[in-house]
């Protein structure tokens, strides 16, 4: 059983549930509607990359987690036995999909295998052996579990390891020769991961917690955009009124690529969490964090640098000391989650 929702950037989307021989038919035959949708973001993708993003948001599209009420948040989150692993940018790494296709449609533990919207990467679709109710269980065990997959196919750089979240979404598609195994093996948690040893989660933990990426993984940053001429224009008027004095040049801070990317899914994550996001703003290789959580207040700073990420708390006038440990701690954890 999964969850379907209509509009990914509508707030509070409401989700319906379906079982997998729905979802096996959604994606063999679509509405024509998605069909021309999927059609046109294929042709766009290599394209306008862009516009490839706003098109692709406009999909239904699905969530394993069961959600009470049926609303995509942490805070709502039930149950998951069923969950999909993304692999993507197959081309970029000198992979087939029809190759790749092949190997992870043998394995026996696959239920549902078809092309991804932008035909460059396989969603694969797995059954737990039982639910799991701990969202912080299924997230250490998906990254075993992806670990395992990368071992065993070679599918280093290409196994997107963010979709460990129970509420992370997978964009409908359209695949005519999409795979269905409706008796595939269902996955043992406990054969990946022992939830009763801490010592060994603690380790794990740590292994994953804030691991250098592979140059490869490293988000290549895009050029710095030309002046604003907004501020240029206000700049010469500033200018004129007093001609002697020199205007100091603001310098530009230098973010990180992959602190950009995950800024969205962190204002979304601390906002499930109940956290009003006051501003998130850029700092030299980081990240200011402004939250307001009922009367109390913090900020805190994540860096990005040689030895992977760091969170650091700014205990100024008017935060409170508790909010600020909690908000880091908080912070954390969603990095532990993303890898």
């Amino acid at each position: 059983m999964i969850h379907i929702g209509s509009s990914i950037t509508k707030p509070d989307d409401p989700l319906n549930k379906i079982d997998l021989d729905t979802l096996y038919h959604q994606i063999q035959h679509p509405r024509q509607e998605v069909v021309q949708l999927i059609t046109k973001l294929r042709i766009v993708r290599s394209i306008d990359k862009q516009q490839y993003s706003m098109l692709k948001k406009q999909l239904p599209y699905y969530v394993c987690g069961i959600f009470y009420p049926p609303i995509r948040k942490t805070a709502h989150f039930a149950w998951i036995d069923t969950f999909i692993v993304d692999i993507d940018h197959l081309s970029q790494y000198g992979k087939d999909v029809a190759d790749v296709r092949k190997v992870i449609q043998s394995d026996p533990r696959t239920v549902l295998c078809f092309l991804s919207p932008g035909e460059d990467g396989l969603k694969v679709v797995y059954k737990l052996k039982e639910k799991c109710h701990d969202a912080g269980h299924f997230s250490l065990f998906y990254k075993c579990f992806a670990s395992s997959l990368v071992s065993l196919y070679s599918l280093e750089n290409v196994i997107d390891f963010r979709t460990n979240d129970v509420t992370r979404a997978c964009f409908a598609s359209y695949d005519v020769d999409v795979y269905y195994n409706p008796e595939a093996e269902s996955i043992d948690m406990g054969a990946f991961l022992d939830f009763n040893d801490m010592e060994a989660i603690a380790q794990l933990k740590h292994s994953l917690k804030f691991t250098k990426p592979t140059e490869e993984n490293v988000a290549v940053v895009d050029e710095p955009p030309s002046s604003d001429p907004d501020i240029e224009t206000m700049k010469q008027i500033r200018l004129r009124l007093n001609p002697k004095q020199r205007l100091k040049e603001e310098r530009a801070c230098y973010v990180p690529g992959i602190l950009q990317e995950l800024t969205d899914e962190l204002n979304a994550y601390l906002s499930d969490l109940g956290y009003t996001v006051v501003a998130i703003t850029s700092i030299q290789y980081g990240k200011k964090i402004q939250l307001e959580l009922g009367l109390k207040r913090a900020e805190v700073n994540i860096f990005y640098g040689k030895r992977g990420f760091s969170v650091v708390q700014t205990p100024k006038n008017g935060t409170s000391a508790e909010l600020n440990q909690l908000s880091a701690d908080c912070i954390e954890s969603f990095l532990l989650t993303r890898g």
